[in-house]
């Protein structure tokens, strides 16, 4: 990393977070706190969120009312319980309730969940919220020794992109010393380039959708050719399988960290250098996994609730965030206190194959049906065989047949072979959990090749 970079790097924080070197420096001042120190900030922030949130936000507001709880009686992280848990559909269908009163300020930005369980939700975060957030990530991937600058080849889709959002997006990734590959076009000729890429550039660090990375991964053993060793590869967004892991590792001659994240409910966990699960970051979120009676578990695997400690554009107290995982209390080898997420589940995206030869990371269906959300509530896709694509889609309010049609043109410029089936339903099959496989493929490992 030169000192160039890291400069440029730091300064086009400052522009886009006032005070984001400051933030950096705080939470990564409080990467080796111990229990007691993390429990007393995240508590202040606790009962501070939740004070304001029973007095300006309109639905806890009303809730505390119904279930006759007051402001005065949350004094401690477990009396949060004394709250219900609130669910993506309830964000959905009462949106305006969940924000605060009297508050709308420009520097507050409207998001989209990504729509991993096929139901994308429109939520609202705060300037400094999105900034300890970017700075947790930053302290996580510091595990694995990444600097602020340092070079970064990320494989994903528009989510981490610079395509279509905003112009510190565009310019955002060549200041930070980062280039963006797409996981949503890997014919054997991309993927080949992207591997140059990688030789020319030789970053310090990879990161992307497990799936993506091991098609790369697949590439490169497959043509026995030399790549770029970079020091980590980051993984994101998806189940990080044992097999994935062994085989993206050996293609690229390093370790895989593995991280978790989820804007909506501010909760974010990242691997360590030990390997033995995901520490759960505390500074910006309260994230308990619960039994099905809706109780925190030290020990075992439940739910995932997240209560946001940061942002007051539009909190969130005890978010069912959709997802499963297994927490563990005990300690870690690296001497880190915070609790462990041993592992996450349900959180898998198969990769499809076009008739034309293409691999395409099933994110492609994510993006492309987040931006219909107003149009659609839920959606599935299945791809039946090389050439057949079935889609079904729950419609909302503001649905229109025209939403079809894009659909089907947005499908046809990526593979103008796929015939693609669209049937509008009232509900989706779900599986164990209530997760449900929102993309999936029926004619193998389209990632092995």
């Amino acid at each position: 990393m030169t000192f160039l970079h890291k400069a440029a790097a730091l300064a086009a924080h400052d522009v886009w977070f006032p005070g984001f070197h400051a933030t950096l420096a705080r939470v990564s001042a409080t990467e080796w706190a111990n229990a007691e120190e993390c429990y007393a900030l995240q508590s202040d922030r606790l009962l501070t969120m939740i004070r304001f949130a029973l007095r300006r936000v309109p639905y806890y507001r009303r809730t505390a009312a119904h279930i006759g709880v007051d402001p005065e009686d949350i004094e401690t992280l477990f009396d949060v319980a004394k709250l219900p848990i609130v669910t993506r559909e309830d964000v959905s269908r009462q949106r305006m309730d969940f924000l605060p009163d009297g508050r709308w300020l420009p520097s507050d930005r409207d998001c989209t969940t990504s729509g991993t369980s096929g139901t994308p939700l429109r939520y609202r975060l705060s300037r400094s919220d999105r900034a300890i957030g970017l700075a947790l990530m930053y302290r996580g991937w510091g595990y694995a020794g990444y600097r602020v600058g340092d070079g970064v080849v990320v494989l994903a889709g528009s989510s981490l992109g610079a395509k279509h959002g905003q112009w510190h997006r565009r310019l955002g990734y060549p200041l930070r010393n980062m280039v963006k590959l797409s996981a949503f076009d890997m014919t054997d000729k991309s993927l080949d380039l992207y591997i140059e890429q990688i030789n020319r550039m030789k970053p310090m660090f990879i990161r992307g959708y497990p799936g993506a990375v091991q098609v790369l991964a697949n590439r490169v053993h497959c043509r026995r050719i030399s790549v770029w060793q970079p020091r980590a590869v980051f993984t994101t967004s998806e189940i990080l399988l044992p097999a994935m892991r062994e085989r993206i590792s050996g293609a690229f001659g390093c370790p895989v960290f593995d991280g978790y994240g989820l804007n909506d409910g501010g909760v974010s966990a990242y691997e360590c250098e030990s390997h033995s699960g995901l520490h759960i970051d505390t500074e910006r979120s309260l994230l308990q996994v619960v039994d099905e009676q809706g109780r925190p578990l030290m020990q075992g695997t439940g739910r995932i609730v997240a209560t946001t400690l940061t942002n007051y554009a539009m909190p969130l107290i005890r978010y069912d965030t959709g997802d499963l995982a297994e927490v563990d209390q005990g300690s870690c080898p690296c001497g880190r206190t915070r609790t462990l997420l041993k592992r996450i589940c349900g959180r898998s995206t198969d990769i499809l194959v076009t008739p034309e030869g293409k691999l395409v990371h099933g994110w492609f269906f994510v993006f492309l049906f987040r931006d219909l959300s107003q149009h659609v509530q839920e959606f599935r896709v299945v791809q039946e065989s090389i050439r057949e694509l079935s889609i079904l889609v729950i419609p909302a309010e503001e649905f229109h047949q025209s939403v079809l049609a894009k659909l089907r043109e947005a499908i046809s410029e990526l593979s103008p072979g796929w015939v693609v089936r669209i049937q509008t339903v009232q509900a989706l099959p779900h599986t164990v959990g209530d997760k449900m496989k929102f993309v999936e493929s029926k004619i193998g490992d389209g990632g092995t090749r």
